[in-house]
């Protein structure tokens, strides 16, 4: 194995275990957060749907990176029996990617009726009914990965494509549409003069834009990798540690999700605060 491949292999071993260990807390942090939420701030779909996201983006880290770390070791060790039985764990793992997508496109379609729609969403949008429309999404993803394990029907590259053809037009929808109401309403706060949305949560807004503009970010490089290897469908050691960083960085958006959601909401943040806190005094105690 040539020097340079060698190296970024250690690298992306030890930013997949930082990735792993950061993420787990950050999304545990988020789902505790939401939990010591006073009652009436809990009750909101919002917040919902940011802890929703939290446990599948929890899924993700605990699977993904983990599995990264066993292709990166037994590739370096050239155990390539084990190593391919490891990739289908990856590809089964995948799901969970594809689940937390699916999370994300649900809040944006539930910030985007708070915002076009707040009659609707205030008397007729609940927490099981989001749960259900997320429940019926995952059937597309579960179907994909059925069909494309060990190439039965389609590939995995395929899948990929197919899925994000499918997925990216509604995500594309829905935040252009909060974009243009968002700034809208920065407009009117600039002119008090006119009042139209300024009953809006902009911070709300703003997150959902964020974590999908990081999803978009995170992913270019596969789909770049992809379009490289369907053109030229190369093997060299290269393009394997290529595809480990890709995998890498798009399973990153499940930690940064965390970060976006503290950084734009001051309630979770003030709660996370507490929370660590609190570990901090027990193990103090335990100490």
């Amino acid at each position: 194995m040539d020097l340079k491949v060698y190296v970024q292999s250690i690298f992306l071993f030890v930013v997949n275990v930082i990735f792993t260990c950061a993420g787990i807390f950050l999304n545990l942090l988020v789902v505790v957060s939401f939990w010591s939420c006073p009652p009436r701030l809990k009750k909101k779909l919002c917040y919902f749907m940011i802890m929703v996201l939290s446990v599948f983006d929890f899924l993700v880290v605990i699977t993904n990176h983990p599995i990264l770390i066993l292709r990166l070791v037994l590739w370096l060790k050239e155990e390539d029996d084990v190593l391919a039985m490891a990739q289908i764990y990856e590809h089964i793992s995948s799901v969970f990617v594809a689940f937390s997508i699916m999370a994300l496109l649900v809040m944006s379609i539930e910030r985007y009726l708070g915002a076009y729609h707040p009659f609707f969403h205030r008397k007729s949008l609940t927490r099981r009914r989001l749960l259900t429309l997320l429940a019926v999404l995952f059937i597309f993803p579960s179907v994909l990965a059925i069909i494309s394990t060990n190439n039965l029907v389609i590939s995995y590259a395929m899948v990929l494509i197919i899925f994000f053809v499918v997925v990216f037009p509604p995500f594309v929808f829905f935040n252009y549409k909060l974009f243009m109401i968002s700034r809208k309403v920065r407009r009117d706060i600039a002119r008090p003069s006119e009042t139209s949305g300024a009953h809006l949560n902009i911070r709300n807004i703003s997150s959902c834009l964020l974590s999908v503009g990081c999803l978009v970010l995170v992913y270019i490089p596969a789909f770049f990798l992809i379009a490289f290897t369907f053109a030229e469908k190369s093997t060299s050691e290269n393009t394997k540690v290529a595809n480990f960083w890709t995998s890498t960085v798009a399973n990153m958006n499940s930690t940064l999700n965390c970060l976006i959601f503290f950084w734009k909401n001051d309630v979770l943040r003030r709660e996370g605060k507490k929370a660590i806190k609190a570990m901090k005094d027990h193990l103090k105690c335990s100490c």
